[in-house]
């Protein structure tokens, strides 16, 4: 929140509208609203046939009410997602964040677990679906077309996410510079998306009481801000030799492996400067390279 409140990519109209946005966000997790207890789930699946009888008879039946819940749906605003579903995903155009049920469990989140782990793995897949979701031209080209959907993206921060979104393998573009002429701007928004969910993701780590900050994990010699680092790259590791980049580690996401992706775990971490005072390295090193540009 402070960040967006003092970042320098947004101006006012931008900024003002990111953090009501922001603060007015719903969240869904997994499954039907208000479900607590088995009445709940009766009242919305009882008319589901039991799977007593053959396969077929019970998938046709069921397939029939799904097919008239969803006519019956037409024209109202629905996400749609699988309960056991690994990838989160946010809509600009509803404001609502859906976490599937499957990562709101280990290895993602681990309940009685230090906040320097959890913040690291289910806060960081929640982060990175709310730039995904607001920041990249796909999403917000798509939410365009809806319906009495605004793009509240100013030319102002349209063009500084272009500059960004480049940096640090490019020189600035032009402001209206047209997106289709930016080499390489897929791969560049990719490191930009992850490297801002993960600062997101430590700033509200960081935030919290020191009581909270400080857990770490027994027999670790890890400090909770190293801890977040480790576990935060562990959770993006693949191990494909194929598509190994030599340079970096990799980033995988709802079992895709994407190894030759800037976004790879040393990409992000060598251009946090939380990253290289965790781990004390030398102004000028490999983690910590005098050319890495602020973002």
């Amino acid at each position: 929140m402070s960040a967006g409140n003092t970042s320098r990519h947004w101006d006012d109209s931008n900024r003002l509208e990111a953090l009501r946005r922001l603060a007015t966000m719903q969240l869904a997790i997994g499954f039907a609203d208000n479900i607590r207890v088995e009445a709940d789930l009766e009242a919305i699946y009882g008319s589901f046939p039991k799977a007593k009888r053959t396969f077929w008879e019970a998938w046709i039946s069921s397939a029939n009410i799904v097919q008239r819940r969803i006519l019956e749906r037409v024209g109202q605003p629905d996400v749609q997602f699988k309960a056991s579903g690994m990838a989160s995903a946010y809509s600009p155009c509803l404001n609502k964040l859906v976490i599937p049920a499957g990562i709101a469990r280990p290895p993602f989140l681990i309940s009685n677990g230090p906040p320097s782990y959890n913040y690291a793995a289910i806060g960081m897949i929640i982060f990175d679906a709310l730039f995904r979701g607001d920041c990249s031209l796909e999403a917000r080209g798509i939410d365009a077309m809806t319906p009495d959907c605004k793009n509240w993206w100013t030319p102002t921060a349209q063009y500084y996410y272009k500059q960004a979104s480049r940096c640090p393998t490019t020189e600035p573009p032009e402001l209206g510079e047209d997106y289709a002429f930016i080499p390489n701007l897929n791969i560049d928004s990719e490191l930009l998306h992850v490297l801002a969910a993960t600062s997101a993701s430590y700033e509200a780590f960081r935030a919290l009481p020191a009581s909270q900050r400080n857990r770490v994990l027994p027999m670790l010699n890890y400090t909770a801000e190293q801890l977040f680092f480790v576990v935060n790259c562990a959770l993006r590791c693949c191990n494909d030799k194929a598509n190994h980049a030599a340079d970096d580690n990799l980033f995988c996401e709802a079992g895709i492996s994407s190894c030759a992706m800037s976004s790879g775990c040393n990409s992000v971490a060598k251009r946090m400067p939380e990253f290289a005072a965790a781990f004390h390295c030398p102004a000028g090193s490999k983690m910590n390279p005098r050319d890495s540009c602020a973002l």
